[in-house]
């Protein structure tokens, strides 16, 4: 164990199929790097976790998902891990009730227990469930590398206010740098592992 943990938030087909309800552009590639990423972290006994948004019908979503977007976009094959990556069976799945994958779950425990003190975080998007884990992870002490190549961004706004996805991403890694930790790109840190 080396106090790093991979933690990629929402790798799920409604933001990564082609067609999807939240299509990301170039998903296909962000997903092909995470699995690259993904191989190199177990290589080294680096823990990956999986955190995934899941809704329980019984329960409901919470007001703000519930109230603007179609809650069948949440379920069935949406909800799914896109099939392109690789989970094994070393991996850690989390599955959150909202955005940040520190509310309401156990990750925190698990984190500790296996003495992690460093995030590398990537997923989608990057503005909305990145960003709400790595605050939460930051309030924590944890130290947070967002991973900036391996994290996606839809437009935003409508309209006259609308934002490209270029935009959001570009912005998000600004924010990011500014008030919760380092960006980089996945060869930056593959680069790094790679030194004596």
């Amino acid at each position: 164990m080396n106090g790093d943990a991979v933690i990629i938030v929402d790798p799920q087909q409604r933001f990564t199929k082609p067609g999807a309800p939240f299509e990301v552009p170039d998903a296909g590639a962000i997903i092909a790097g995470m699995d690259r990423f993904n191989r190199a972290a177990r290589s080294r006994d680096t823990p990956v976790f999986w955190l995934t948004r899941s809704i329980r019908p019984q329960v409901g979503p919470g007001k703000r998902t519930k109230g603007t977007y179609d809650l069948s976009n949440f379920v069935g094959e949406w909800a799914e891990i896109d099939g392109r990556l690789a989970v094994d069976e070393r991996d850690i799945h989390i599955e959150k009730p909202r955005h940040s994958g520190f509310f309401a779950t156990d990750l925190e425990s698990c984190l500790r227990q296996l003495d992690v003190d460093h995030l590398y975080l990537c997923g989608f998007t990057i503005n909305v469930c990145c960003l709400a884990t790595a605050v939460d992870a930051v309030a924590r002490d944890f130290g947070v590398t967002l991973l900036s190549d391996l994290s996606g961004a839809r437009e935003a706004g409508r309209g006259a206010d609308a934002i490209s996805a270029e935009e959001v991403h570009r912005t998000t890694c600004n924010l990011f740098r500014y008030g919760l930790g380092a960006v980089a790109t996945s060869d930056d840190v593959l680069d790094e592992w790679s030194r004596p």
